[in-house]
């Protein structure tokens, strides 16, 4: 990404960007985005495998800084070429539409693929999101996998389209201008 605040794709080359996000969220927000407390140095080696292999990360940057952002898995072939979405966002930037605008983004570079979210059935930031997006909710022990057939949105009347005419909102809201 190039630019000091918007909302794109990071490269391997800045992956380490993304490795200083995930290394400032505070302890409860690691812990409902990996599932478990995960420590510094997992989060290195979280963001190497990412690279290795051949993931996708959308980061959305405010200030030169990432502050939100969705892995995309690449596809699955033993679930219909689904691929797992992943969100994480900084608690300070938490409740003012970051994660929609990274889940309509990052749904709609997984097109056409399905896409998955698994999350543990605490996280009730991730299970809105879910709603808010359309997905279908099947419950796994003490995590919830969603799923969106991203094929079915894109041909109805909400269906997904590109979140980048959210960033002024989305920027104004984050730095407190609204």
């Amino acid at each position: 990404m190039d630019s000091a605040s918007g909302i794109g794709l990071l490269g391997p080359e800045d992956m380490h960007h993304y490795m200083d996000h995930l290394q400032r969220l505070d302890a409860k927000t690691r812990r409902l985005r990996f599932g478990h407390t995960i420590d510094n140095a997992a989060i290195q080696a979280h963001c190497l495998k990412l690279v290795g292999e051949g993931a996708q990360v959308v980061a959305l940057s405010i200030d030169g800084l990432v502050r939100g952002a969705a892995e995309i898995s690449p596809p699955n072939e033993a679930d219909d070429g689904a691929r797992e979405i992943a969100f994480s966002v900084e608690a300070d930037f938490q409740g003012c539409g970051i994660g929609t605008c990274l889940a309509l983004k990052a749904v709609s570079i997984a097109r056409p693929s399905p896409v998955t979210m698994i999350c543990s059935a605490d996280n009730n930031g991730m299970i809105a999101l879910g709603w808010r997006i359309g997905a279908r909710f099947h419950k796994s022990g003490d995590h919830l996998e969603c799923r969106i057939d991203t094929e079915r949105r894109a041909h109805s009347r909400d269906g997904f389209t590109d979140a980048d005419g959210l960033q002024p909102a989305i920027f104004a809201l984050a730095r407190g201008y609204v």
